[in-house]
């Protein structure tokens, strides 16, 4: 990433106009939901367009209504309203099928009100004979429309090369992104506090925070800033097991939900301390490891916890997923800012950790300690001749054996507790093969 000022590019306009298909459409990717339930984005998405000739910070938003129904499409109000204020450009995005609305024409005394660059970006105008309903939009007084058809890819080439010139005028005025050293997925099951403990830690209303599970739906991107390192923070929609999931737009988050842990460096798993460790939480956990992700776990609303040592909650969660303690344990709580940013000091200390490379030398003067030890426990152990670390980001171990078939789990888990004992990967997943040496 480069560390030059990214102008914002904020896309806005009413619901169900097509704002996350453009939205993907000009990344390059599937970045955001899109579903034809109309309200289906709530927080605003963020991503990075870099080109050749230059880039932008893109923003997608929720569908504006001037007269909110609910207090979520008033919280959806609000982020629009900041995403406005914040950005260089706006794309104000209709719909060619419908024409002018008057749900349009209510969000202009907004755009004018900003000051911003404005392109009129005129949807769904997947022929020409649609095109022809083109003049209706000049009334809108925000210059030429621009026809394009996010769905099929239609005009989107012009509408970046132009958005892409008024970024270089702009370029400079935005929030400067420097050169991310960490990236944090916020992860866990529906409504354990995930998108307030993102709130909290950056001392500001970025994401909607409701009691109603479900509200996060997107993988909304954060850039963060604590002393010298900076940091992408990735909030998530919650994780649930299969069967519970009742829609489409559930498991479209789902899926963006493992993504982003699967783009980032560590996840932080939250658990709903008043709830305790749950079935899911241990799923989630098992997801991250197989991802090769470090995990830090955060047991969220302990404010809420009332006549439990702390310590005796932690061998209770360790007794139902033995794997936790590999992994460090954070008590906080989200709701009071208790320990919120001791998480964030975590992070440098797990990816450290995950990093750590071991000369082969003192993996064999090891390996050489781990036969003896084997061999008092049982004679039923394959023949180690030596050991090599293959890679980092997590530390993967081949061990080279006369017999891979001898390989029992058990020998692994117990090779992989020795290992963590003589180097110390806190927070890391580790990884061991075998391989057979003739």
């Amino acid at each position: 990433m480069s560390p030059a000022k990214f102008p914002a590019v904020c896309i806005v306009g009413r619901p169900n106009v097509g704002k996350s298909t453009l939205f993907n459409r000009i990344i390059g990717k599937r970045r955001a939901v899109v579903h034809q339930t109309s309200g289906t984005t709530r927080d605003s998405v963020e991503a990075l367009c870099e080109k050749e000739d230059g880039g932008f910070k893109l923003v997608d938003t929720g569908g504006f209504l001037k007269t909110v129904p609910d207090k979520i499409s008033s919280l959806v109000k609000r982020q629009i309203e900041r995403a406005i204020t914040e950005a260089d450009i706006l794309l104000f995005v209709c719909d060619i099928s419908s024409g002018v609305t008057p749900q349009d024409e209510e969000l202009l005394p907004i755009l004018r009100r900003s000051g911003k660059k404005v392109f009129l970006v005129v949807n769904k105008a997947d022929n020409e004979r649609l095109e022809e309903r083109l003049y209706d939009f000049y009334k809108l007084g925000l210059g030429n429309p621009y026809p394009v058809s996010a769905i099929h890819n239609r005009g989107i080439g012009r509408l970046i090369e132009d958005v892409l010139e008024a970024a270089k005028l702009a370029e400079g005025k935005g929030k400067g992104l420097e050169e991310v050293i960490y990236k944090i997925a916020i992860t866990g099951r529906p409504n354990v506090g995930k998108s307030l403990f993102l709130n909290t830690l950056l001392n500001e209303d970025r994401v909607i925070v409701d009691p109603m599970p479900g509200t996060t739906r997107d993988s909304i991107d954060t850039y963060f800033k604590k002393d010298k390192d900076f940091f992408l923070l990735i909030d998530t929609a919650g994780i649930r097991h299969k069967r519970k999931v009742n829609s489409p737009i559930d498991a479209y988050s789902m899926l963006r939900s493992e993504e982003a842990i699967e783009r980032s460096d560590v996840a932080f798993l939250l658990i709903d301390g008043y709830d305790g460790l749950r079935n899911d939480d241990v799923r989630i956990l098992n997801f991250i490891i197989e991802s090769g992700r470090c995990c830090v776990l955060v047991v969220n609303k302990w404010d809420l916890v009332k006549k439990i040592e702390m310590s005796y909650y932690k061998d209770a969660m360790i007794r139902k997923a033995p794997m936790i303690v590999n992994y460090p344990i954070i008590f906080a709580s989200a709701k009071t800012s208790r320990n919120v940013a001791s998480a964030i000091d975590m992070v440098k200390y797990v990816v450290e950790n995950s990093r750590r490379a071991i000369k082969t030398k003192e993996l064999n003067d090891f390996l050489m300690l781990v036969k003896r030890q084997s061999a008092r426990i049982t004679k039923r152990v394959p023949k180690l001749y030596y050991i090599v670390q293959a890679s980092v980001k997590p530390p993967t171990f081949v061990v080279f054996v006369n017999d891979i078939k001898l390989v029992k789990k058990g020998f692994t888990s117990f090779l992989e507790r020795v290992l963590r004992e003589r180097f110390f990967f806190l927070g890391s997943p580790v990884r061991i093969a075998y391989r057979r040496k003739r």
